[in-house]
């Protein structure tokens, strides 16, 4: 709780963040194209389906 970031955290959260910017630039032209209805509605299926993801793939559901 009271732990400061050293170097190693900062190096990993700027190197986390590489993606984002990327998809962040290569987004926004699409997201220009697009009706903001349509572009919102794809973004939501994107985050739900990585949502599904990640639970299938914890512990919750290990038949699966």
């Amino acid at each position: 709780q009271s732990r400061h970031a050293g170097g190693a955290d900062l190096l990993f959260s700027a190197l986390a963040a590489i993606p984002v910017v990327i998809g962040i630039q290569l987004g926004r032209p699409l997201r220009d194209a697009l009706p903001p209805a349509l572009f919102r509605a794809i973004v939501l299926i994107f985050i739900l389906s990585a949502a599904v993801q990640m639970i299938l793939h914890s512990h919750l559901f290990p038949a699966l």
